[in-house]
């Protein structure tokens, strides 16, 4: 971290983006489900994690800042993230299961934009 804190301001910003993208993402999500299957169970399960977690790392780097900053449990926390939208993600973006993409007669369409654009956002932060 250089002195005018710059690294600090920026993972924090990470963190808040990861926490407003998750809000968005799961909002979508909510409002737009209508089948209650096991690939909407999952998904809303890894959104709810990725902004519980988020939400974790926003009020550290705000309450805790001297503890979390570049300590192993931020790194933990940055990690869980990671593996949650990483199997998260393929669930949201998988035409077959009709959660922020279909497939019409073979040709991919966005059904839920908020949702396939704010997911993508929020693994950018990870």
């Amino acid at each position: 971290m250089d002195a005018s804190g710059t690294l600090q301001s920026a993972r924090f910003q990470a963190w808040a983006g990861c926490f407003v993208f998750s809000v968005v993402s799961i909002g979508a999500h909510v409002s737009a489900s209508t089948a209650v299957g096991r690939p909407e169970q999952w998904v809303t399960a890894a959104l709810s994690l990725s902004l519980i977690f988020s939400f974790i790392g926003v009020v550290s780097h705000l309450a805790f800042r001297n503890e979390f900053y570049d300590s192993a449990w931020e790194g933990l926390l940055a990690f869980l993230l990671l593996v949650f939208w990483c199997a998260g993600l393929p669930s949201i973006m998988n035409p077959d299961n009709n959660v922020a993409v279909s497939s019409i007669f073979g040709v991919p369409d966005v059904l839920n934009a908020n949702l396939y654009f704010f997911s993508w956002l929020c693994f950018a932060c990870v």
